[in-house]
C-alpha cells in the first residue's frame, strides 16, 4: 500500500491544500494494530531513531485504521519542538482523516514524556474529541539508535 507523505501549502487566496512530497511503501504496515508498529513504522519510513533532533509526526488513519497520509509538523532543537494543535487539525481534515497518532522522537533514547508531551497529548485529545476526529494515541520513539517507545494510550493516558 502506497501512503503519501504530504506539506501543507496556501494558496493565492490563503486556503490550505496539500502536495504529495513523496509516496512510501507501507506493505507491511497494512493495519497498525498496535504501538509497537507504529513506531517501528516511524523507523522504517523517517529513521527518528537516528535524527539528532526532535521531530513531530502527524499520522492520519482511515476507519478500518489503514494510513492515509503522514506530515511532518515539526522540526525542533535536541530536546524540544514546538507543536500547534490547530495546524495538526488541519493536516487531519485535509486528508480525510478518521482518526489521527501523533509521533515524536526524543534524540537522547529516554522515551519518557516531558510535561510539555502530556501537555500537547491532552489538547490535541480533546480538540480531536470536538471534531469527532479522535488522537488514538501519542507515542514517544527513542533515539540514539535505542530500541524503546512510549505510547500514551499504552500507559493509560490516553483512553477511549
Amino acid at each position: 500500500m502506497k501512503v503519501n507523505l504530504y506539506q501543507m501549502f496556501v494558496n493565492d487566496k490563503r486556503l490550505p491544500y496539500l502536495e504529495t512530497v513523496r509516496e512510501t511503501d507501507c506493505e507491511d504496515y497494512k493495519t497498525y494494530s498496535s504501538p509497537a508498529k507504529i513506531a517501528e513504522l516511524l523507523k522504517a519510513v523517517f529513521g527518528v531513531d537516528r535524527l539528532a533532533e526532535e521531530y513531530v509526526w502527524l499520522l492520519c488513519f482511515d476507519v478500518k485504521f489503514q494510513c492515509v497520509g503522514m506530515f511532518e509538523v515539526s522540526h525542533g532543537g535536541a530536546a524540544q519542538s514546538v507543536v500547534d494543535v490547530a495546524q495538526i487539525l488541519k493536516r487531519a481534515l485535509l486528508c480525510g482523516a478518521d482518526q489521527m497518532i501523533l509521533g515524536h522522537n526524543h534524540p537522547s533514547g529516554i522515551v519518557e514524556p516531558s510535561k510539555e508531551d502530556y501537555f500537547i497529548t491532552e489538547r490535541l485529545h480533546e480538540a480531536g474529541q470536538l471534531l469527532g476526529l479522535p488522537l488514538c494515541d501519542h507515542i514517544i520513539v527513542g533515539g540514539a539508535n535505542r530500541n524503546g517507545y512510549f505510547s500514551f494510550r499504552e500507559s493509560g493516558v490516553l483512553k477511549e
